[in-house]
């Protein structure tokens, strides 16, 4: 997932984005609390694997939700482009 915390590169995407320093601080405080989610979810001993994976799966489109709503739609497009698989239709 392009947006789990270890592997989103915030910098590059504010940079490929056009980000202002207004969403860029917002979008890292989304990330930032998307992982202390998924800590306090890897903690919870009470759960079973299907029960993490699912609400592990509801706090990334949570954040995804949270992140594509602070851009505009040049942004959100440009995302879109971000996160399409290699070689998907339309790339140039």
């Amino acid at each position: 997932d392009r947006y789990a915390p270890e592997t989103f590169d915030l910098t590059r995407t504010a940079r490929l984005l056009d980000l202002t320093p207004e969403q860029k601080s917002q979008m890292q405080s989304y990330l930032d609390g998307q992982r202390t989610q998924l800590q306090a979810l890897r903690d919870d001993t009470s759960l079973t694997r299907e029960q993490r994976r699912e609400q592990a799966r509801a706090i990334g489109e949570q954040t995804r939700s949270s992140i594509r709503s602070l851009l505009n739609p040049t942004q959100q497009q440009k995302l879109d482009d971000l996160r399409a698989p290699r070689g998907s239709e339309g790339e140039d």
